[in-house]
């Protein structure tokens, strides 16, 4: 009896999930004011999602040279006046090269690099050495975060290269234990752009 409890709790929960979901799958088109006076023209890679309190969630986009954005984030209003974003560039980093030394045992060494598996022979012929080359790993460096701007929820840019962006969405958890909730409500993120002047 307990289980078929759990089980119409969790459908329940389920339904009420996607339900967010499906509501605000265009609420970037509905509820987000761009303000731009027709001289920007929307972005397809403009997103909604569903967040909670205490929730994050991440965008990717890729800036183009030669081109001006403007990023408008907007929510519902049960998740409060402070919506935090913040925008990270994805950038390569080198990991040096290692050398392994001959050693009187063989044996095989497992490297983990980016989240691979490399396995490698490190000791060759007596004498000799055997390079690992170089790889990269993807690091996020941050360009701006809204909190230092009196948390606006509008980001204007120009992209000096093409650019590869994550812009990170966080709402912030009630401190009045009575405002949480545990409701699911939507969040958009607005991407328009136009040729550099």
């Amino acid at each position: 009896m307990m289980n078929i409890k759990i089980l119409v709790l969790l459908s329940l929960f389920s339904c009420a999930s996607l339900f967010a979901q499906e509501k605000c799958v265009n609420y970037h088109k509905t509820a987000c004011t761009s303000g731009s006076e027709g001289q920007m023209v929307f972005d397809s890679q403009s997103k909604s999602t569903t967040l909670g309190m205490g929730q994050i969630s991440e965008f990717h986009m890729v800036g183009y040279e030669g081109l001006d954005y403007k990023v408008t984030i907007c929510h519902e209003a049960i998740l409060g006046d402070q919506i935090r974003f913040k925008v990270y560039q994805k950038k390569k980093k080198l990991v040096k090269p290692e050398e392994a030394m001959e050693n009187e045992t063989n044996y095989e060494e497992e490297i983990i690099m980016n989240g691979k598996h490399d396995y490698y022979e490190p000791y060759g012929e007596e004498g000799s050495t055997k390079k690992i080359e170089s790889k990269f790993r993807l690091v996020k460096e941050l360009l701006y975060d809204n909190e230092e701007d009196n948390y606006t929820n509008e980001l204007e840019f120009t992209a000096a290269g093409s650019l590869s962006l994550i812009i990170e969405i966080s709402v912030g958890a009630k401190k009045n234990k009575q405002e949480i909730t545990e409701e699911l409500s939507c969040v958009g993120v607005l991407i328009e752009h136009m040729e550099t002047p």
